[in-house]
């Protein structure tokens, strides 16, 4: 069982805009910024194995801030990148609802059955992400490893090493530069729905 300490990016201007970041490549704001130096303030004298990061600029000015507290190095993995949002990358989620509406409900709802045009669902983003974390625990059985991603990319993995519905994930969204610790068997962890 590897201990995760599981991270979403500080603010983007994105953020503040509602816009669908997804795969693109945004960098933190000021205030992004600031809640990334806070965040590690959080972790106090944990001791981490390492740390994994989203090759995204957001994720990996946030794992900054962690690596020079820690010394280590950030790894990059491209599974931990965001949902792939497709054609609804760069939109507000207003214009969204205005111009999908009953996509954006049935997204909304059911995430697992449901994507963008030309996007992933909560499945595919999970599937992803089990492969990617497994591979990890397996090189750091033990942990704790500090995972510094995205929203989503957090909520799906903070729903499957809790076991719970992966159609609930926007009910487990993590706040800018939020930390959650979740426990992780390499292996064993199966799609909740």
């Amino acid at each position: 069982m590897t201990t995760l300490y599981l991270v979403r990016h500080g603010q983007t201007d994105w953020n503040l805009k509602a816009r669908y970041q997804g795969h693109s490549d945004i960098p933190l704001n000021a205030t992004g910024l600031k809640q990334a130096a806070d965040a590690v303030e959080k972790i106090n004298e944990t001791v981490f194995e390492a740390i994994y990061a989203s090759d995204l600029l957001r994720a990996l000015e946030t794992a900054e801030f962690f690596s020079k507290k820690t010394g280590l190095p950030i790894q990059c993995d491209e599974r931990l990148r965001e949902i792939n949002m497709g054609k609804w990358e760069g939109m507000e989620i207003s214009k969204i609802q205005e111009h999908y509406p009953d996509l954006a409900k049935n997204r909304r709802n059911m995430p697992v059955q449901y994507a963008p045009p030309g996007g992933e669902t909560a499945k595919d983003l999970a599937i992803r992400l089990i492969e990617a974390i497994d591979e990890i625990c397996e090189d750091h059985p033990k942990g704790p490893v500090l995972i510094v991603a995205h929203g989503l990319s957090m909520s799906t993995l903070y729903c499957l090493a809790k076991g719970l519905d992966l159609n609930t994930v926007f009910d487990q969204l993590f706040k800018n530069a939020e930390i959650r610790q979740v426990e992780w068997k390499s292996g064993t962890v199966a799609l909740p729905i």
